[in-house]
């Protein structure tokens, strides 16, 4: 109706089972992507599964960041043995809180700097977080 759906479901779906509607996402880059071609994947939406490792605050050494952003210091996507910075912005940091070192995390985000100076990582702007 002039643009509207109605839906109505109740259930239950595993997490892994969901494909987000971006159809971007079903085929996400790998870090090792992401660095080797950092102009062509800037803006780029992934769905990474990762491994939480700390909370950290940017320091003039990261200068693809904003002074003291908050930033997660992830490993993976997956079982890749690469480090990336997720941004996490003010709305999402106290759920984001509750997650502890060394737990599994799915994170939506779009990528922000493909090889981050001065040590090459990747930045992505986190758009959704959860435990795994």
């Amino acid at each position: 109706d002039r643009g509207w759906v109605r839906v109505r479901t109740e259930g239950w779906v595993n997490e892994d089972q969901l494909v987000p509607l971006d159809s971007t996402l079903r085929e996400s880059p790998s870090a090792a992507d992401v660095r080797a071609d950092p102009a062509g994947m800037k803006g780029k939406l992934v769905r990474w599964d990762m491994e939480f490792i700390s909370w950290q605050r940017a320091d003039p050494l990261r200068r693809d960041m904003k002074a003291d952003e908050w930033y997660i210091l992830a490993r993976g996507p997956g079982s890749e043995n690469a480090i990336s910075y997720l941004v996490v912005p003010p709305n999402l940091k106290s759920s984001a809180e509750s997650i502890t070192p060394l737990s599994r995390i799915v994170v939506t985000a779009r990528v922000r700097v493909g090889r981050s100076a001065p040590v090459g990582v990747p930045i992505l702007d986190v758009e959704s977080i959860s435990k795994r």
